[in-house]
């Protein structure tokens, strides 16, 4: 079976995967909190910051489980973290992660991504 056809079977049935990114710890990353496709806030995400430990935290707690999957979903995000390869999407119980041209996505409870938002950190 070709790459293709396994790639687009694992689509389709829903094989997982064990998430090989590593969030790069000397960027600053740009933060984006929206409700109801308005901006609500804007800021960063900075080198060794307490969002950045909970970020990694929560990367290396959950690499288990993701799905790659073709949709998109950017632009209707809660929270969106970006850096200069990638980035990372929560979308109400889901997060959407984009990195070297691959696109995956994991359940989550927003619970878990509330202290990226901006001013819970300010």
């Amino acid at each position: 079976m070709s790459w293709f056809s396994d790639s687009f079977l694992c689509v389709l049935l829903g094989c997982t995967h064990t998430l090989e990114f590593t969030l790069p710890t000397s960027e600053t990353l740009q933060v984006v909190v929206r409700e109801s496709d308005s901006i609500l806030e804007r800021c960063q995400i900075l080198p060794d910051s307490p969002a950045q430990r909970d970020l990694i935290e929560w990367l290396a707690e959950n690499k288990n489980g993701w799905k790659k999957t073709p949709v998109s979903y950017a632009s209707s995000s809660d929270v969106s973290i970006s850096g200069k390869t990638f980035s990372i999407n929560f979308i109400d119980q889901t997060v959407v992660i984009f990195y070297n041209l691959q696109q995956f996505d994991h359940a989550v409870d927003p619970k878990q991504y509330q202290s990226l938002i901006c001013s819970n950190y300010k």
